[in-house]
């Protein structure tokens, strides 16, 4: 799902909406050409070209995925070291390479979306 907005004709607030679409052609064959949006500081309805819509990355799921995958690196560290620690060469190479699955899923996980971002507002149809 990814985050759109549009910036108000009347006050220059920006409207938010969500949607699952991946560029602004997908965007005009789901919505139309001119979609239909209402402000929600001034409560004027207008309608808006999809040339106009600009994707944002969204920044709360974005910080929930990362305490996520901070938090199991944590308890992955805490649980290996506790039970599978021997300072044998292979428990010393492979629990930091496990440790480091969730931040690897997280980072592909931000590339991915960034990508999006980007793509769609380089993409003008």
């Amino acid at each position: 799902m990814m985050k759109l907005y549009v910036y108000c004709k009347n006050c220059n607030r920006g409207i938010t909406f969500y949607s699952m679409v991946n560029d602004r052609v997908e965007l005009s064959f789901e919505k139309g050409n001119q979609i239909d949006l209402t402000c929600r500081k001034c409560k004027v309805k207008r309608k808006y070209n999809v040339n106009m819509v600009y994707a944002k990355s969204n920044i709360i799921l974005n910080l929930i995925l990362f305490l996520i995958s901070f938090f199991s690196m944590v308890y992955l560290a805490i649980f290996l070291f506790e039970n599978y620690w021997e300072g044998s060469f292979y428990s010393v190479i492979l629990i930091p390479s496990i440790i480091t699955i969730p931040l690897l899923i997280f980072v592909t996980y931000m590339k991915s979306k960034n990508k999006n971002v980007r793509e769609f507002n380089k993409y003008r149809k």
